[in-house]
């Protein structure tokens, strides 16, 4: 599940890559999505840490180019999500996989990575549901503004 962590990939995505979707000299990851039963597909990038990653699960699974890269079902995504945030003592209330999803995007924003581009790595279809992440920026607006030369 590292994938769904480092993508923001929906985890719904990320149990449907196959190692053939897996672009390591490209460091990119081809992400299929179902939407009003229509399949649509979209190719993200990846850093070097998430390919050697990925490149040693397939190698200790044997996984060939046309198996998924993992073997289990979205509930037991979120089962092993609530697991680790009870062991950890975290807020049991955010235990679902999606929470990776907000975080990698409210990162991504305060990393600097312009909404239009974040929009397409999210693979959404409207821009509205990617300026929700503009709001953690909130009132820690006042460094762009003394950035600005007049």
């Amino acid at each position: 599940m590292k994938n769904h962590r480092n993508t923001g990939a929906r985890i719904s995505e990320a149990l449907r890559v196959r190692n053939k979707d897996i672009d390591f000299y490209g460091k990119a990851i081809r992400l299929t999505t179902l939407k009003r039963r229509v399949f649509t597909e979209r190719v993200i990038p990846m850093q070097g840490h998430l390919a050697g990653l990925l490149g040693a699960h397939i190698a200790a699974k044997r996984i060939q180019k046309d198996d998924l890269l993992f073997d289990f079902t979205r509930q037991r995504a979120y089962q092993i999500v609530s697991e680790a945030v009870i062991k950890a003592g975290l807020d049991e209330e955010r235990a679902h996989p999606h929470t990776f999803r907000h975080s990698f995007a409210v990162h991504c924003v305060l990393s600097g990575v312009p909404i239009l581009v974040l929009k397409e790595w999210l693979g959404h279809s409207n821009i509205q549901n990617t300026l929700i992440y503009l709001k953690v920026l909130g009132s820690d607006t006042r460094h762009f503004y003394d950035t600005v030369k007049f």
